[in-house]
């Protein structure tokens, strides 16, 4: 394990200090693709910061979410983690066809993730439903 990986999970793991991103495009892309999330809009106009790199935002937000927005927030991201309120666990997210899945997993799980790995044995679901 690198030692980022270290020091976030040992420092930053259980505070809420932010999502887990893999895709297969660099980092200038996905900076590009989230920037126009950080702020939203009200109907009547007001501007607020969107916290979406919040685990506690995120695995709220993504479920009430319709396709075409999974597909427009997703973008070039194949998975998204977040912690779990127990911090213990984790939820892995991806699209399939434009249905958001989820996979509740450890956290020993979360560092060991492999995307490759998840690509050839998918036990995701819709764990909302």
């Amino acid at each position: 394990m690198s030692s980022f990986n270290d020091w976030y999970f040992e420092k930053g793991w259980g505070d809420s200090w932010g999502v887990l991103v893999y895709a297969d495009h660099d980092l200038k892309k996905l900076v590009k693709h989230f920037q126009k999330f950080l702020t939203v809009n009200t109907e009547d106009g007001e501007a607020y910061y969107f916290r979406f790199y919040d685990p506690r935002v995120l695995r709220v937000f993504l479920p009430t979410c319709d396709q075409t927005q999974l597909k427009d927030f997703f973008g070039p991201v194949n998975y998204l983690i977040c912690e779990d309120e127990d911090s213990a666990f984790a939820f892995v997210f991806s699209l399939d066809n434009g249905v958001l899945l989820t996979e509740k997993i450890t956290r020993n799980e979360v560092m060991t993730f492999n995307p490759a790995e998840k690509k050839k044995r998918s036990s995701f679901r819709n764990f909302w439903s």
